[in-house]
């Protein structure tokens, strides 16, 4: 193992100094918390044989050091967390490790949050990925802050127009292909796949709808396990309904698409579609590959296009806000965003007077 030595391996980043060595190869770099050169040698000096045995110690009374601050705020706030949060911040936590596994949290600046952003864009991670990371970087500053460790949360003031999002083109499932993979999937999973394709619900909302969640006389499904824990009611349009009549049930199970002899849900929809896609793709039966949730953006623009409501549309689809629903609006014409305009003005302004 080659390490450097501690001579000029010290630097400044405003009034704090840094330890810059090198271990295997690989340049590392620790705050030393002091505005002192010679305590920062001192300090680098110190930090040198743990930095050889492998080991990072935090210096002296740097108090509480990234590590320890990411176990603090799961064992404080992960309770309160949704599941899918907790494990996006999870994700991003070990993305995060190498660039502040022992660094104190009081020593995180805005110079550290951009050399971050750099290091991760030159690797190739894309912006909406950092913006995800610097998110749940943010949490545990903000957390920080709450405990007396630091003033400032310098990842909730990274300017994040400067890693703006793609804005994502949603390819159009074509309904040919989709027809062959229904033949393809058989008739329960197929079945499915109808129901996915009519409703925009996420798969995982069709997988675990039950009987008693169908009103097949006033035509209407109620998600009760939903994305954002919110249960809904959605109207059935007339050849879903047509669908889940032709649907045989298991007499031991409420699920309305079952497998197996115990009659389970599908836990696994999205691969399962993937893979019944790519082998027809292999076999030229269909014309381009699509996703299970193409289904849903597919029946989103198609509603869009005929004029319907932006604001019924986010309803029916679950969005917690309206602008998520926006999206979707740039694959329409001039004309369809004028129908579309008319029909949600028409809406907001019966809202505004029932308010009245």
């Amino acid at each position: 193992m080659r390490k450097s030595g501690s001579g000029d391996n010290v630097f400044r980043r405003g009034k704090i100094w840094w330890a810059r060595v090198i271990v295997d190869g690989k340049e590392i770099r620790r705050s030393l918390s002091t505005n002192d050169r010679a305590e920062a040698r001192d300090r680098l000096s110190k930090l040198l044989p743990e930095l050889t045995r492998g080991r990072v110690a935090a210096p002296a009374g740097a108090g509480l050091v990234w590590q320890d601050a990411v176990v603090r705020y799961v064992q404080d706030y992960g309770g309160s967390l949704k599941a899918r949060t907790l494990k996006r911040y999870t994700g991003s936590f070990k993305q995060l490790h190498d660039s502040l596994y022992n660094v104190p949290v009081a020593a995180i600046s805005a110079r550290t949050v951009a050399d971050i952003v750099s290091r991760r864009r030159k690797d190739g991670v894309s912006n909406s990925t950092i913006r995800r990371d610097l998110t749940a970087m943010s949490r545990v500053l903000a957390a920080s802050i709450a405990w007396g460790e630091r003033e400032d949360n310098p990842a909730k003031a990274y300017d994040k127009s400067l890693i703006r999002e793609k804005r994502p083109v949603f390819p159009q499932p074509i309904d040919k292909d989709v027809d062959t993979l229904v033949r393809r999937a058989g008739q329960m999973f197929g079945a499915l796949i109808v129901f996915l394709r009519h409703t925009g619900a996420r798969s995982s909302e069709g997988a675990q709808l039950e009987w008693p969640e169908i009103d097949l006389r006033r035509r209407q499904a109620t998600f009760i396990d939903t994305k954002t824990k919110n249960p809904r009611t959605i109207n059935l349009a007339p050849e879903t309904v047509a669908t889940l009549k032709k649907i045989p049930r298991h007499s031991k199970s409420d699920y309305v698409f079952w497998h197996g002899p115990n009659g389970r849900p599908y836990s696994n929809v999205s691969s399962r579609f993937f893979k019944l896609v790519r082998d027809l793709k292999a076999n030229k039966k269909i014309t381009r590959r699509f996703r299970c949730h193409d289904l849903r953006h597919g029946y989103a623009i198609a509603e869009l296009k005929r004029g319907r409501s932006i604001y019924n549309l986010s309803r029916h689809l679950g969005h917690t806000s309206v602008k998520t629903t926006e999206i979707y609006l740039r694959h329409l014409t001039n004309e369809e965003l004028e129908r579309v305009r008319r029909a949600s003005d028409m809406i907001a302004s019966g809202k505004a007077a029932k308010a009245a």
